[in-house]
């Protein structure tokens, strides 16, 4: 299970193998509402039995705020409570991971997914302009990318 917070809510994505997806999407949750956050992943964990937990290395993204970095350590705490191996990659792994597949941008990633994953059923977010705030399925997509970005790096 890949798991991708941001502004929009929780991008989660499950899948059985590298060519497996369950689902993908977007759970709308106010982003200043950490403990729902939790609450959601919580029992996403506890339906599901995920074999591990996948999620975005904030570490090398400056931009990321200090709410998403916080709640990510929860997450990775309450994985490791529960026995559950925890992966982080960066923006910089998945870029290099899809740029062996001709897509370096979130846009092209997202286009990719949806082209390998077309069961999925996702709205493809169009190109995002600078004043225009981000499609609400692109953190599915986002996690979905983590979730490949996994399967690639640890087969």
């Amino acid at each position: 299970m890949a798991i991708y917070p941001n502004g929009r809510g929780l991008g989660v994505a499950l899948m059985t193998g590298a060519k497996s997806p369950i689902d993908a999407r977007t759970l709308e949750i106010s982003s200043k509402e950490t403990a729902r956050y939790l609450y959601r992943i919580e029992n996403l964990i506890g339906y599901y039995r995920p074999a591990v937990l996948v999620a975005e290395d904030t570490d090398e993204n400056p931009r990321k705020s200090k709410r998403v970095r916080k709640l990510l350590e929860k997450v990775q705490a309450m994985a490791e409570e529960r026995g559950l191996p925890f992966h982080r990659y960066s923006r910089q792994q998945i870029r290099e991971t899809f740029a062996s597949f001709g897509a370096t941008t979130r846009y092209e990633i997202a286009e990719l997914l949806h082209k390998w994953f077309p069961e999925l059923a996702l709205c493809l977010p169009g190109h995002k302009k600078s004043y225009e705030s981000e499609h609400f399925d692109m953190g599915a997509y986002d996690a979905l990318g983590l979730a490949m970005t996994h399967y690639y790096h640890e087969g």
